[in-house]
């Protein structure tokens, strides 16, 4: 079974314009993968933006279009965010806590606080 990660680069590779807005700095790679793992490959801010479609048809007006691709992105990404399932970010927020914890458990307590294979050593030569 492909990983979730494996999943999107393959996702990806199908939509070129996805690429193209991270090389232009609209999105990151870690906003489009949070938005893919989240809401899936079938979400409505993964589907070509009217921009792309036109641009092939027309370049006139390209700075209103952008203004209003632009609006329309947002307005995506405010629907997109309240979609968002907070009980699911709350039980992995819960599950990075727990692994927290542990961790500090396995930490040995008392002293400077460094594990004991890490002490500084002097070095001592022996002239017999």
């Amino acid at each position: 079974m492909e990983s979730k990660l494996e999943e999107f680069k393959a996702f990806v590779k199908d939509k070129p314009y996805l690429a193209k807005e991270v090389k232009e700095g609209k999105i990151s790679w870690q906003t489009l993968y949070e938005t893919y793992d989240i809401f899936g490959k079938e979400h409505e801010f993964f589907k070509m933006p009217e921009e792309e479609k036109e641009s092939s048809q027309e370049t006139e007006n390209t700075q209103t279009n952008d203004t209003k691709t632009n609006e329309d992105r947002v307005s995506k990404i405010i629907k997109s965010l309240q979609k968002i399932d907070t009980k699911k970010i709350s039980d992995g927020l819960d599950n990075v806590k727990k692994i927290v914890g542990m961790i500090d458990e396995l930490r040995p307590t008392g002293g400077s606080g460094r594990l004991p294979s890490m002490r500084i050593k002097p070095f001592r030569r022996y002239n017999d």
